[in-house]
């Protein structure tokens, strides 16, 4: 799988981006290595089995990380309504 990810110097991710993996092979190794069942993903991997998944891929630009860089903050907390800090819970 390809992916792109493009920073700002001092910042994080801005924008990100891959490539669908559509090989079988690839994608039953990956669902095992993760513990996932083929049952739950039975669509995509009937049609990858028969090579019909086409090639597919997507980016995103979180509208906090854009806001987060025009504005030139120090961490994308400081815009965030609910900022989600591991081991902080703020009063609501």
């Amino acid at each position: 799988m390809r992916e792109a990810r493009f920073y700002q110097e001092d910042a994080c991710e801005l924008i990100s981006g891959a490539e669908r993996e559509r090989d079988y092979v690839k994608i039953v190794k990956k669902l095992e290595r993760d513990g996932l069942d083929k049952k739950d993903c039975e669509s995509m991997v009937r049609l990858a089995k028969e090579g019909r998944l086409k090639p597919s891929a997507g980016a995103g630009l979180p509208a906090e990380i854009f806001i987060g860089y025009v504005c030139g903050v120090s961490h994308v907390a400081k815009v965030q309504r609910f900022p989600r800090i591991p081991g902080i819970v703020p009063e609501l």
